[in-house]
């Protein structure tokens, strides 16, 4: 990221508060240091949170830089991060709204849901949920 960039008010206030607390910024959602922040494949806006499972991005759009307390955006990076699994949208024939699944990280995710259908096998929601 270009140091030239003056970031809004409100992000460089929460960098300033929390920026460096990686024990509240990382636990599940990653929000990216200075260092990391980033424009997106189309140009538009920067990028400055990641989902943990790479689902999705938060960012702000290039012309709302300037702005105090812009609008923050996020979306949904399954296309690039995730492989399409063979199952026909739902419902079927609505391509634009309808879900499409996808399998990541051992677990299949959906367009209309950004959680996963089951934990991993393992992981402790799983042996709670008495899978293995």
């Amino acid at each position: 990221m270009a140091s030239s960039v003056l970031l809004p008010t409100t992000l460089r206030e929460a960098y300033l508060l929390f920026g460096r607390r990686k024990d509240l910024t990382s636990r599940y959602d990653v929000l990216l240091s200075p260092a990391e922040l980033c424009v997106d494949a189309a140009g538009k806006a920067l990028i400055f949170r990641h989902e943990n499972q790479g689902a999705a991005s938060w960012g702000i759009l290039l012309d709302g830089l300037q702005d105090d307390d812009p609008a923050v955006f996020s979306r949904t990076d399954l296309e690039e991060n995730f492989v399409r699994l063979p199952f026909p949208v739902y419902p079927i024939g609505d391509e634009q709204n309808g879900s499409r699944w996808f399998l990541g990280q051992r677990c299949p995710r959906s367009t209309s849901s950004p959680r996963t259908l089951w934990p991993p096998r393992g992981s402790r929601v799983s042996r709670v949920a008495g899978r293995p």
